[in-house]
């Protein structure tokens, strides 16, 4: 019986000092790795205002006049991810043209001049979602740290009258 609760005793020791080293061999690869997980939280950013905080922590898609409200800070970029023509018949105004392909990868050079903007706001043709949200993916691997989604896309924005332009992207 003693040699039972030994074996088992030295197998439970055994075990916690392997997961007092994975931790700490866990901790020290975060530590080198240039991308690391933070290990605190982030200190909260004072420059945003309390609405826009709000809108921040409730739902990453947002209303057409949420959108434009947000949109008037010069550290916002709105994002039209249709075709060209789809933009060139119609967009927001403000909005940068980016077509997004299933078949074709998004240009770097493109997605990483995204990454000056502290909010990138996404919209597609409608409700559906899936394309803007495979690109909010391409977003956030290129280093943007927050991106958004117009709910309804352009029908909704346009919809709603917000402010609108037509023409190619220049």
């Amino acid at each position: 019986m003693t040699t039972d609760r030994t074996n088992w005793l030295g197998l439970v020791a055994k075990a916690l000092v392997l997961t007092v080293i994975g931790g700490a061999l866990g901790l020290g690869v975060n530590a080198v790795r240039a991308r690391g997980l933070p290990l605190v939280a982030r200190s909260f950013d004072y420059q945003i205002s309390c609405e826009e905080a709000t809108v921040a922590s409730a739902n990453r898609t947002l209303t057409p006049p949420e959108a434009a409200k947000l949109r008037a800070a010069k550290d916002v970029a709105l994002v039209d991810i249709r075709s060209a023509e789809a933009y060139a018949a119609g967009h927001a105004a403000g909005a940068q043209s980016l077509p997004v392909s299933s078949v074709m990868p998004t240009d770097p050079a493109k997605l990483a001049a995204l990454t000056r903007y502290r909010v990138v706001i996404v919209y597609d043709e409608g409700e559906e979602l899936g394309r803007a949200e495979e690109f909010a993916g391409e977003l956030k691997t290129a280093g943007v740290k927050d991106v958004r989604f117009l709910g309804g896309g352009y029908r909704a924005y346009a919809a709603a009258s917000q402010p609108g332009a037509t023409g190619a992207s220049p």
